[in-house]
């Protein structure tokens, strides 16, 4: 298992959390015009149409006014607006049967977690079931059947718990995967394709969660714990496993000098530069596409998405070139999926 050290008396906030209430404290971008109301169909014009052909949905959350957030889908119908801003924030995973969102309210709960909404933003939010009166669970990815989730999790009146958990969808079966004692957390970011696996953030510091971390590869039961991408890799706090299941792609770190995408094998082996920007632009946020021959991320103009630049969403094939934008409306774009 993946252990820990150190512990700390401080409230410990979830990593998705700690980036969306910094994220706050930036200058807020201007929205689109898309409105729409959650589960009431839109209809997409002419400025809303992708740059480029979509194949499939491409969902992603855009910064709206006041730092709220909305989660929108682009295809080639255009741009649809799934949820009203300040409703749904920080997180959005695609169910593998393609018929749910995993997100959280902004609204607390207690203990912690988040819970589901219907693929197209309709239907009410449904709290996931948690057993235990004090874990907070922050659900971060499906497996791959969709009967599992992993979980950031972390207990305020116990700081030894601290750690990512995996657990049925019902909240039967928690398992443990790592242990992180103290206020840092792991946050597991994605399940390998054949669910034995999870990539893991481990955060460095507890002054900057987003900085100084890495990953780690784990299998689901806590055993065979292992780095791939240690502290001179840089990684950010997100990282998505290939389709086909021979590497794992994660870009940078925020306020480094460079916004690169990496690929390695869930080894640790064949660290690869995969996509760096020749205009100096900062990628964040890269996921494949569902044959694993593209792969969509957000372009962000400076080092740090905290400050909700403008941005574009763009395309790139999978050895790296051939780099094309999709969506260049005003906005922050982040926090992608692909189905």
């Amino acid at each position: 298992m993946l252990g820990g050290r150190g512990t700390g008396a401080l409230r410990a906030l979830p990593l998705l959390a700690v980036l969306f209430v910094t994220a706050c404290s930036g200058a807020g971008s201007a929205s689109s015009a898309v409105t729409r109301a959650p589960g009431s169909s839109s209809t997409a014009t002419a400025d809303s149409l992708p740059d480029e052909p979509v194949d499939g949905h491409l969902l992603y959350w855009r910064t709206e006014r006041h730092d709220s957030q909305a989660f929108l889908r682009l295809d080639d119908e255009g741009e649809h607006q799934l949820t009203q801003p300040d409703t749904f924030c920080c997180l959005m995973r695609v169910s593998p049967d393609r018929e749910h969102i995993l997100t959280m309210p902004v609204e607390d709960l207690s203990p912690v977690t988040g819970g589901t909404i219907g693929i197209d933003g309709s239907g009410p939010f449904e709290p996931l079931h948690l057993l235990d009166p004090t874990l907070n669970l922050v659900p971060q990815a499906w497996s791959p059947d969709g009967s599992r989730i992993a979980f950031e999790g972390w207990d305020d009146t116990d700081p030894t718990r601290t750690g990512a958990y995996v657990a049925n969808t019902d909240g039967t079966g928690l398992v443990r995967v790592t242990e992180r004692p103290g206020i840092p957390h792991d946050a597991p970011l994605d399940f390998s394709p054949d669910g034995t696996q999870v990539v893991v953030y481990r955060a460095g510091t507890e002054n900057d969660s987003q900085t100084g971390g890495e990953l780690w590869v784990s299998n689901v039961d806590g055993s065979e714990a292992h780095v791939v991408a240690d502290t001179s890799a840089h990684p950010g706090f997100w990282a998505r496993w290939s389709p086909d299941g021979s590497r794992i792609i994660f870009s940078e770190e925020r306020t480094l000098p460079t916004g690169r995408i990496w690929t390695v094998r869930p080894d640790g082996s064949e660290m690869t530069e995969f996509y760096e920007d020749p205009d100096g632009g900062f990628a964040i946020n890269p996921v494949w596409s569902p044959d694993g021959s593209e792969v969509f991320f957000a372009l962000d103009p400076t080092n740090d998405e905290f400050e909700h630049p403008d941005n574009v969403l763009a395309v790139v094939d999978a050895d790296g070139r051939d780099m094309r934008v999709v969506d260049d409306s005003p906005g922050f774009k982040s926090s992608q999926e692909w189905y």
